[in-house]
């Protein structure tokens, strides 16, 4: 899933997309804030509930998935994604390279969110 929400993420339309919008936020907020209600902001939601069922299930330990959730995607997308925003989509990251960040971002995750009951 993190592998897939990265490529995802920093595809270049959407990050052409995401830097227009950015760029004009102050002009159109209500764009903005649409655009953040239906994209990343439906992306934390489904998160959420995704961590919180998880949590239910004993697989992970969190009272407040919502948070994870948020910082779930910011250990996976943070270095590629600002990366290439300031400094275009042609960045020094290879697929495999993708692939190194969003496994070291979900061994970090699942090191502060472990399972509480790890038999299952």
């Amino acid at each position: 899933m993190a592998r897939r929400y990265l490529t995802t993420v920093i595809q270049p339309s959407v990050l052409q997309l995401r830097r227009l919008i950015i760029a004009e936020a102050d002009r159109f907020p209500e764009l903005a804030t649409t655009y953040y209600q239906r994209v990343p902001g439906h992306a934390l939601t489904l998160l959420g509930s995704c961590f919180e069922d998880l949590a239910a299930r004993g697989l992970l330990q969190t009272n407040e998935p919502e948070l994870a959730a948020t910082q779930f995607a910011w250990l996976v997308l943070a270095q590629p994604l600002n990366h290439a925003m300031f400094c275009g989509y042609s960045g020094p990251f290879s697929g495999s390279e993708l692939d190194r960040i969003a496994d070291a971002a979900v061994r970090v995750f699942l090191a502060a969110y472990p399972a509480s009951n790890p038999g299952r």
